[in-house]
Formats: C-alpha cells, sequence, structure tokens
C-alpha cells in the first residue's frame, strides 16, 4: 500500500513538473520558495521509496485484487512463460510490477470457469512490453487442488488464446502465505510484533520438560530460573556470580560467604568535602590517583601523624622519594617523631632544598615562631656554611694548634720566631716561650692574619736557649 501511494504521487510530481530545469527562468525565479519545497518533496519520496525497496528485499508476499485478463495467444502445457494481452490494475490503469505489487510472487488462475481446464499457477516476474502485453516469468503450472499443494505435470494444461486469466486465491495461496492457527507453520519472513501488548505464552512455561530443544523460544519465567540459578560463585580463576561491596565491607577486608567486588562508586581520586581538620564524619574510599598520576596530597596532609615507639622505624632502609621538582608544602599541621623515647634512624637525607617557614626545635618540644633555630644539646658537624649572620659573630671549623721553635737562639742579640696557620685559617689566639728565665720575651703578637710572631733576648750574659712561637687557628665563618 506504501509503495502504491508513493508510486501515485511520484508519478503525479513528475507529471506535473517532469524537470525543473525545463521550467521557464521567469517563473523559478518568481517562485524561488515552491521550486525548493518540490525538491524537498521529490527527495523525500526518492529516500522513503529506497528504503521500503531495501525493505522489501527480505522476501515479501502481499495478495492483490486485481481484474479479468485474456492470454495473448496459446500456451502448451510445458510453456514457462506466459503473455497477457495487458496486464494492469482496475480503475487507475497503472501497469502492474513486481515492485508496485510490492510482493515476490503472485497467484493466479488459467480459465477459472472451465471444469476441464482450470488450471493454478504462480509467477514472480511480471515483465511490461511495449506493445501494452505483458509477459509472467518464474511461471510454476500446475499446482495442486488439495494437499500437499504440491505442483504437478498431470495438472498443466493447454489453453487457448484470448483464455481467461485472473488473480486468485488459489490454496498455495493460504497455505503458503499465511499461517494456519491449528497447524504447525514454518515461515520464511520477519515478524515484528511493535504494540505495546508482546507476545506470550498461554500457560505458564517454566523449567523441566516444556523446552526440549534448543530452538524454542522460552519464556520469561524460564530466563528468570535461569539466569544465575546453579552458577558458581566467582574467585580467582573462576568466573561467576559476585556482589557489590558497601565502603565499609572494602575497609573491613573480612572474607564473606558472598564474594565481593569493588564498584566504582566507592572509588575516589579527591577526598570527600566532609574530610576535615578535625575528622569529620568521614567517607571510606578507594583512593586511585588523578589524570597526572598523583595522589592528592589532602588524602594524607590533612591529618596530625605521630611515630614513635621503639619498635616504629621511619626510612630504616635507603629511601628515595622523588617527582621531578615538585614541592611538598606541609603548612599548619605538625610531624612529630619520638614523642617518647624515639627509635634509632640509619639516616634522613634531603638531597635537595629544604624550606621551613617557621623555626626548628631540635631536642626540645617547643619552638618560637620565628625563623630560629633552636636546639638542646650539642652540634656535630662535617663542614658548616652560614650566610647572613651579624658581622660581630662567626662560626669556626678546621681548629688547629700549632708551634714553631727557634733553637739557635744566644746572648743578647735579639732572637724571632714565627708560627702561620694552615692554608685558610687565621689566627684566634697566640703565645711565646723560652727555655731559660734569663731569656726575656720582646714580643708576642699577631704580625698578620694567619702568622703569630715571638722575640726575646737575655739581658745579660746566658748562654743559648729555645723561642717557641704558638698559634691557635680557625676557618672564621663570618
Amino acid at each position: 500500500m506504501i509503495n502504491k501511494i508513493l508510486s501515485i504521487i511520484g508519478a503525479g510530481i513528475i507529471t506535473i513538473f517532469p524537470t525543473l530545469n525545463n521550467l521557464p527562468t521567469q517563473i523559478i525565479a518568481n517562485n524561488p520558495i515552491q521550486i525548493i519545497e518540490i525538491q524537498t518533496l521529490q527527495n523525500q519520496i526518492k529516500n522513503l521509496q529506497e528504503q521500503i525497496d531495501s525493505f522489501n528485499k527480505l522476501g515479501l508476499f502481499n495478495p492483490t485484487g486485481g481484474g479479468t485478463y485474456r492470454l495473448q495467444s496459446s500456451i502448451g502445457s510445458t510453456d514457462a512463460t506466459i503473455v497477457l494481452t495487458s496486464f494492469k490494475e482496475p480503475v487507475s490503469n497503472i501497469k502492474y510490477t513486481m515492485t508496485y505489487l510490492n510482493t515476490d510472487i503472485m497467484y493466479a488462475t488459467i480459465e477459472p470457469g472451465n471444469n476441464t481446464r482450470k488450471e493454478f499457477v504462480s509467477f514472480t516476474t511480471i515483465t511490461q512490453n511495449s506493445d501494452g502485453t505483458a509477459s509472467l516469468g518464474g511461471v510454476t503450472r500446475g499446482l495442486s487442488f488439495s494437499t500437499p499443494f504440491t505442483a504437478s505435470t498431470t495438472l498443466r494444461q493447454t489453453h487457448a488464446g484470448a483464455s481467461i486469466f485472473i488473480l486468485s486465491n488459489s490454496p498455495q495461496f493460504y497455505i503458503s502465505e499465511f499461517p494456519r492457527l491449528n497447524n504447525n507453520s514454518t515461515t520464511t519472513g520477519k515478524w515484528a510484533f511493535v504494540s505495546t501488548s508482546t507476545p506470550g505464552y498461554t500457560r505458564s512455561m517454566g523449567l523441566g520438560a516444556d523446552y526440549a530443544s534448543s530452538s524454542q523460544l522460552v519464556s520469561k519465567a524460564y530466563v528468570d530460573g535461569v539466569s544465575i540459578s546453579g552458577a558458581a560463585d566467582a574467585d580467582e580463576s573462576t568466573k561467576g556470580i559476585s556482589e557489590l561491596a558497601t565502603r565499609a565491607e572494602i575497609a573491613a577486608g573480612t572474607d564473606l560467604a558472598n564474594p565481593l567486588v569493588i564498584q566504582s562508586t566507592s572509588a575516589t581520586s579527591t577526598p570527600g568535602d566532609n574530610i576535615t581538620d578535625s575528622g569529620g564524619t568521614g567517607q571510606q574510599y578507594v583512593i586511585v590517583s588523578n589524570t597526572a598520576g598523583n595522589l592528592d596530597p589532602d588524602w594524607i596532609l590533612r591529618e596530625n601523624y605521630s611515630l614513635q615507639g621503639s619498635t616504629t622505624e621511619l626510612f630504616a632502609a635507603t629511601t628515595s622519594i622523588a617527582r621531578g621538582n615538585a614541592t611538598t608544602t606541609i603548612q599548619g599541621k605538625s610531624f612529630v617523631i619520638g614523642t617518647s623515647t624515639p627509635g634509632i634512624f640509619n639516616s634522613v637525607v634531603i638531597a635537595s632544598t629544604t624550606y621551613f617557614a617557621k623555626g626548628v626545635g631540635i631536642g626540645i618540644s617547643t619552638t618560637t615562631s620565628n625563623t630560629n633555630l633552636e636546639v638542646n644539646g650539642t652540634i656535630i658537624t662535617n663542614g658548616l656554611l652560614v650566610s647572613g649572620i651579624a658581622s660581630t659573630t662567626a662560626f669556626l671549623r678546621n681548629f688547629e694548634r700549632i708551634s714553631s721553635a727557634d733553637t739557635g737562639c744566644n746572648g743578647a742579640t735579639q732572637c724571632d720566631e714565627t708560627v702561620t696557620c694552615s692554608t685558610g685559617n687565621e689566627i684566634i689566639s697566640g703565645g711565646s716561650a723560652t727555655s731559660i728565665t734569663s731569656a726575656k720575651l720582646i714580643a708576642s703578637y699577631s704580625s698578620s692574619i694567619n702568622v703569630w710572631t715571638s722575640s726575646s733576648a737575655c739581658e745579660g750574659a746566658c748562654g743559648g736557649y729555645t723561642l717557641t712561637a704558638y698559634a691557635i687557628c680557625a676557618d672564621l665563618i663570618r
């Protein structure tokens, strides 16, 4: 029916406007909107026709009520082609084609009123000839009048020219194309149920003997009954049934009777809004990294942590923590190690610049809010570099006590001796001494930044003696 409507509409449009290119220019110029609408309608009809033609390729049958037609010429019992004088639809006079009839097969009767020549036939093609005749092809002759409704050579007849030919509802029309409610039937077509009332059984079809073949359609009750019936619980090596775990069950880690799986709603890369500084009610999550592959620091740095006790070790072995040039800032929190008896640590190594915004206390429980370093105990260093200290203050390193002696001093002649600090060191203090009391010190002083000078002489006659110069040196860090 849709094909007929489309064919009639399309034929009408083509008749009125066979080609838009042939319309006078003035008509196109004065009616541009109407021209566009006609083009749009033609395209829509063409697209719809193509969709229907594609659907028809599935294999269809549709009955048709035709008129009374005549054979163009006589046919023998073995002829496989039938030529009619014309083959048109009554009233509209539209020439029949299989596309127009929207079917793959048609059924007909030759000489329907002749009890000795009556013959049922079917055909699958129609060719409309240029002389007005129509040739029917794919003809099956001698269809039987009763079961099993197959073709028989004994039922093929000869027919004279001008014999009557009609489209009819022969037994094959019903047997081959329509289901019989009380008989077993097989269909090659595809049935689609578009109603909101879906097809179903008239009785409950459950498990057991109701289904003996793997090709049978089953009921919803059957599917519900076997969807999980008998399936094994899932484990590490077996596919099977499992249960979605709650956050509390995930956190508990309890091995329950039913296997539990983690659902995506229990995992997040962002701490919950109600995870507060004071603890809040909190939420339990499986923590995952963000899109950059890192953990949000709020998962760790929003709580106070205390590592203490003799069994606690932090960085017990060599530990390296590196993430490019990233900086971790701990603000407004305390990180406490060993509030009671501390454990012994192998080492804590800071391999790059470390910044403390406030004071640091070592060996004391509190520190002031300024930037002081407060130490309760001895500072032992192997090299110390300090900058930005007061000009009157210095740190010492590379401390040394050195001396130098002149053993050739004699008589009243003045004897001089110097001692020089090691490279880089400066004089901190110094002194002088003679080996005899009659030799008196004349001078003992720092003659340069790194040299200590001593001078002595005898007040009267004296024998030989030794003059020794002493110096205390260090590298002064200012």
